[in-house]
């Protein structure tokens, strides 16, 4: 509810200037004349270390700068600006940012173990039968670029059911 107010008011124009996240930036659609990147961003550290700033990756930084001049949302053109401190600063900037390139995508979901994958899914949909979970999980990339395959998810599934994490049903639905 905040998020549409914000929006709506400044979309009206009644708010000129929207301090964010990273976070919050990738997640709102909001054209901007002008938008300011911070190029760092804290990430919370392991094991109750402290946190530290990281740079954002490309991705992150295209995503952010894309909000300014939306095509067809604004009457001027946009600009995405960092600030350097010297001329170093801004060349690494630019070789960064401006002239670099996408990285390529690494699958996370297996990291997360399949019987957290699946709790997660079936609490998500409510009830679903294994075939609906095989066909979700087969979509993702994390199921493609792996060695994964059906007897693994029935493993898991079966781990949860004994572990009475999952109950099934009398027709098969989780």
């Amino acid at each position: 509810q905040e998020r549409k107010i914000v929006e709506k008011f400044y979309l009206a124009g009644e708010i000129k200037v929207i301090f964010c996240t990273t976070t919050l930036s990738l997640g709102v659609n909001l054209p901007a004349k002008t938008v300011f990147v911070e190029t760092l961003k804290y990430q919370n550290g392991e094991s109750g270390q402290r946190s530290v700033l990281i740079p954002l990756s490309w991705s992150e930084y295209e995503n952010i700068s894309g909000r300014a001049g939306r095509f067809g949302k604004q009457q001027n053109f946009g600009r995405a600006i960092s600030i350097a401190t010297n001329q170093f600063e801004a060349n690494c900037l630019w070789e960064n940012y401006v002239e670099g390139k996408a990285e390529s995508l690494t699958p996370k979901l297996g990291h997360l173990g399949w019987e957290e994958l699946l709790l997660d899914l079936t609490s998500c949909f409510l009830t679903t039968s294994l075939p609906n979970l095989r066909k979700i999980i087969s979509r993702t990339l994390s199921y493609q670029n792996c060695t994964t395959d059906e007897a693994v998810l029935q493993e898991a599934v079966n781990i949860l059911l004994n572990k009475n994490l999952l109950l099934e049903d009398e027709t098969g639905n989780l």
